[in-house]
C-alpha cells in the first residue's frame, strides 16, 4: 500500500474543512498531468482559469465524487467533487482502508473501485476509452 495515497485523501478533506479560499470545488490533480501532453495554459489567464472553475461547478452540481477512469481499475490521478462529496467519499474511503489493510493489496485506485462497487450512487465515474486520451479527456471535463 502506498501510504501517500491515504494522506492525499486526508488532505483533501483537511484542506475542503479549513477552505481557505471560501472554494466550493476541490479536485486532487495528479502532478502526472504537469508532464507531457497537457497544456496548461488555460490555468495561466485568470478569466479561461474563472471559466474553467464555473463549467467544473456545473458539472459538480448534484454532490457526486468524480473520478476520470480508463481501463480496468479506477485511476487516482483525476478526481474531486464538492465539500459533502468528499466528506462522503471519506467516510467510506477508510473504512475500506482499513478493511483491507491486512491484505497489504489495497492501492488508492483500488479503494476507489471497491467504493464504486458498494455505493454506485456517490461517484460519477467517467469513463475515458483510450488511455492516451486520458490526459486530454481530463482538460476537457474541466474546460468544455
Amino acid at each position: 500500500m502506498n501510504y501517500c495515497d491515504v494522506l492525499k485523501m486526508k488532505k483533501m478533506i483537511e484542506i475542503s474543512k479549513l477552505n481557505p479560499f471560501d472554494s466550493e470545488i476541490f479536485l486532487w490533480i495528479d502532478c502526472f498531468f504537469t508532464r507531457g501532453m497537457l497544456n496548461l495554459d488555460f490555468m495561466n489567464e485568470e478569466n479561461t482559469y474563472q471559466m474553467m472553475c464555473e463549467n467544473v461547478k456545473q458539472k459538480l452540481n448534484n454532490n457526486k465524487f468524480v473520478l476520470l477512469n480508463w481501463g480496468s481499475r479506477p485511476f487516482g490521478f483525476f478526481w474531486g467533487g464538492t465539500t459533502q462529496a468528499l466528506q462522503d467519499m471519506y467516510e467510506h474511503y477508510f473504512e475500506i482502508f482499513f478493511e483491507y489493510l491486512p491484505t497489504k493489496l489495497m492501492t488508492e485506485e483500488l479503494i476507489f473501485k471497491e467504493i464504486n462497487e458498494r455505493y454506485p450512487d456517490l461517484i460519477n465515474m467517467i469513463q475515458v476509452e483510450n488511455p492516451s486520451d486520458y490526459k486530454l479527456a481530463c482538460r476537457n471535463f474541466m474546460t468544455k
